[in-house]
């Protein structure tokens, strides 16, 4: 698990809950209760849209078989 504790609680806990879903595919109460008690119900949709969301793009170019295209040399201009 990453050290974030420098980051003001509230971010810690985003970047937890953010962590835990999209990294580890695993469930985090009590990151989820944080981001939750910081922001809100609303707050928490929001931020869950956001971290699944980023992730969308990625999962449909890998299902069409689009992945091998993005090339950090490529898009760079360096090739």
């Amino acid at each position: 698990m990453k050290d974030y504790t420098e980051l003001p609680e509230e971010i810690s806990a985003v970047a937890r809950l953010a962590d835990a879903v999209v990294l580890n595919r695993e469930d985090a109460p009590e990151a989820r209760a944080g981001v939750q008690q910081a922001f809100g119900n609303a707050g928490l949709i929001e931020i869950c849209y956001a971290m699944n969301g980023a992730a969308l793009l990625p999962g449909i170019k890998r299902a069409m078989g689009y992945a091998t295209q993005c090339n950090l040399p490529l898009l760079s201009g360096k090739l």
